[in-house]
């Protein structure tokens, strides 16, 4: 994707809370809005909980917090402050108004598609706001949505589609509201998205990045901020919910679901079916609901089949 010719962009909050009706103890400006699970450069982010503000008070990154009046003396005063009844809500309006009225998060370009791309006649790629780059192959009704990137001999399968919206939801009012994904997706060299899967984009300035020669099972789904090294392997059916991370080569079989916020290490593998509650260290095997280390699974299945 082209990149920023400028820094990035600044805001404060006395301009923020005129979107939301917050009260601002200590001005101050931030350039990036982020989860305290996952910090990013100079953010603002929320506190709705003793728990919230003691991750804060460890949290270099974070330059602004939104929080409750009655939390707002346990925020360090090295962080701007502005308070409010609901800071979560607060937090996710203001993102929403960044993503869809302002350049903070990205400034639109026409898209760049290779001479020797094939692209299928029913497949759908945007004019805008889409790099694609040389050999590659786009079949019908493949959906590759704005901010994406798709790296030289790249593959997508009939009925795939890139750069999905996901949700992210706040339910603590009466009326449930959706962040806006205002991320990217890039797909690294020689991928292969196989039919009906679908990768979401990122949810802040992330981007959901596939890793070089890494395939994409039908039916799987990647939600947003998902890292996938080299040569990795994403089964048919498998779900990898957000921010989860994914080491080079690993295997992630069928049918799989993955925690959101883990870790696979390098080479690593898990088995079809397996329900991932936990971080997979690098090399090893695991399988079953929830996931344990395949030797000790086939140990207690032999055990269980002794016993019968």
């Amino acid at each position: 994707m082209p990149a920023r010719d400028n820094p990035l962009p600044e805001l404060d909050l006395d301009l923020a809370s005129s979107w939301t009706g917050m009260t601002v103890i200590r001005n101050g400006a931030f350039s990036n809005l982020g989860f305290l699970s996952a910090p990013q450069l100079k953010m603002l982010t929320f506190v709705e909980s003793p728990l919230f503000a003691r991750q804060l008070a460890n949290c270099l990154d974070a330059a602004c917090a939104i929080s409750t009046p009655v939390l707002a003396p346990s925020i360090p005063p090295r962080i701007a402050l502005a308070v409010c009844p609901n800071p979560r809500r607060a937090f996710f309006e203001i993102h929403n108004r960044l993503a869809t009225s302002t350049v903070f998060y990205w400034t639109d370009f026409e898209s760049r598609i290779h001479p020797s791309a094939k692209i299928h006649p029913r497949a759908n790629v945007p004019a805008r706001n889409v790099v694609i780059e040389a050999d590659v192959v786009i079949e019908a009704n493949v959906t590759v949505a704005e901010r994406t990137s798709v790296g030289e001999r790249c593959r997508l399968y009939a009925g795939c589609v890139v750069g999905a919206e996901s949700f992210q939801t706040d339910r603590s009012s009466g009326r449930v509201l959706d962040m806006v994904h205002a991320g990217g997706v890039r797909l690294e060299p020689g991928v292969r998205v196989f039919s009906n899967a679908v990768i979401a984009r990122g949810l802040f300035r992330q981007f959901t990045v596939v890793g070089t020669e890494a395939r994409i099972g039908n039916l799987a789904y990647v939600s947003h901020n998902v890292q996938i090294g080299a040569r990795a392997s994403i089964g048919h059916g498998a779900v990898l919910n957000g921010s989860v991370t994914i080491g080079d080569r690993a295997v992630v079989g069928p049918g799989v679901t993955v925690a959101a916020s883990l870790s696979i290490g390098l080479a690593a593998s898990a088995g079809i079916g397996s329900t991932l509650i936990r971080d997979l260290p690098a090399g090893e095997s695991v399988m079953g609901m929830p996931a344990v280390q395949s030797r000790k699974m086939f140990r207690t299945m032999k055990e269980i089949e002794r016993g019968g």
